[in-house]
């Protein structure tokens, strides 16, 4: 079974393995599948591991075929199909992370053990990005008076089933939300360092926050690594990540890199950290962050924050800038995926939504008290004259 499933291209073990359930109770594989497989706020977990929506899936991958839940995954690996590395994505990190624990599941459709959990309580988060939405944060649904909210109901059905499988899990995944502000997470940590100690955990973080419970036990468990959350340095930091504070994530990631543990950045490339992103990069690398510690995720929605909206002329200025850093490095880092990412989102085609970005960013500055033309006096300069 093992040399079947390193043949087959299409397999991936989270389908028979893994849950992502977010906020508001709905149900995938994993945090980028595009299928629903089911709602808490309507049927039991334990149920939807077993829907037909999802055995559809399994079976397409036993089959050797790409069912369309998992295109984005398939995508990447396409487009970086001569690139030795397990993060391309999401399927090659799990193949690489769960190794043969799911072998015994692929002799059918039927089959599930929960093995990889990525749950997101509630959307409490105390940062409103400014491409985030009330769906994720709590800061935006007060701002935007949007509440939104798992039903008890499901979050009590749901962390019923997990704990029965917390012994078994091989990986747990906290997001948000921000992960060390939701009281579950306390419960399900206490828990965890009882009876699965060793458990590779990763909490993706705005690192805005460590005087917490929560903290004091991350601290003490062995198999923890750190996703952080930035793009940006100083004033457009604190505007990209209003209301958090640049110091406060510096002194934070001070204290974190004093733990055995290991530390990654996950960056949203948009319109406002354009050009910035480099001056970022290279601040934490003088920081200690090490060049294989680097994911960036080029922004496509909201569209009036993707840099598709520069100049063609500032658009190759940033290229020229990434092949110059590219051609530097002398090792395949992750760092290097994310330089060739900017240079192949800088050839796309153009938009045009200036308009639609001056607006919102009129919006913001209003709601919030802040002075996006000071801040970001270039593209204003350049796009939005």
């Amino acid at each position: 079974m093992s040399s079947d499933y390193l043949k087959n291209k299409s397999l991936c073990p989270l389908p028979f393995s893994g849950l992502y359930i977010n906020p508001e109770g709905m149900v995938r594989c994993c945090s980028i599948s595009r299928v629903k497989i089911g709602n808490l706020n309507t049927t039991p977990l334990e149920e939807i591991v077993n829907s037909s929506t999802v055995k559809k899936i399994r079976r397409e991958m036993l089959d050797n075929k790409f069912p369309a839940n998992c295109a984005d995954c398939y995508a990447k690996e396409k487009h970086h199909k001569n690139i030795n590395f397990k993060n391309i994505s999401n399927r090659l990190y799990h193949v690489g992370k769960l190794g043969s624990a799911p072998f015994h599941l692929y002799k059918d459709e039927n089959n599930f053990e929960l093995l990889q959990l990525d749950a997101r309580w509630r959307n409490t988060c105390n940062g409103a990005c400014v491409y985030c939405d009330p769906s994720l944060s709590s800061r935006w649904a007060i701002e935007l008076n949007d509440p939104r909210k798992m039903e008890k109901p499901a979050m009590v059905d749901s962390i019923e089933f997990i704990y029965k499988n917390l012994s078994k899990l091989k990986m747990l995944y906290l997001c948000g939300g921000e992960p060390f502000l939701m009281k579950e997470n306390l419960k399900l940590l206490k828990t965890v360092a009882e009876v699965n100690p060793a458990l590779d955990i990763r909490i993706n973080t705005n690192l805005s926050n460590l005087k917490t419970p929560i903290f004091d036990i991350v601290k003490t468990l062995p198999n923890v690594q750190w996703i952080l959350s930035a793009e940006a340095t100083h004033e457009k930091f604190e505007y990209i990540r209003f209301p958090l504070k640049w110091d406060t994530f510096i002194a934070n990631l001070k204290i974190i890199q004093t733990l055995p543990h290991k530390i990654s950045i996950n960056m949203t490339w948009n319109i406002l950290n354009s050009y910035g992103i480099f001056e970022f990069i290279d601040n934490m690398i003088k920081l200690g962050v090490h060049p294989n510690s680097f994911v960036l995720n080029c922004l496509k929605d909201p569209q009036h924050l993707s840099i598709r909206n520069l100049p063609i002329k500032r658009l190759q200025e940033i290229k020229n800038t990434a092949e110059k850093k590219l051609d530097r490095l002398t090792e395949p880092f992750m760092l290097k995926y994310c330089y060739e990412s900017i240079i192949e989102y800088c050839k796309k085609p153009v938009m045009n939504k200036q308009i639609e970005l001056k607006k919102e960013l009129e919006i913001l500055d209003t709601r919030r008290n802040l002075e996006s033309k000071t801040i970001f006096p270039e593209l204003y300069e350049e796009v939005l004259n």
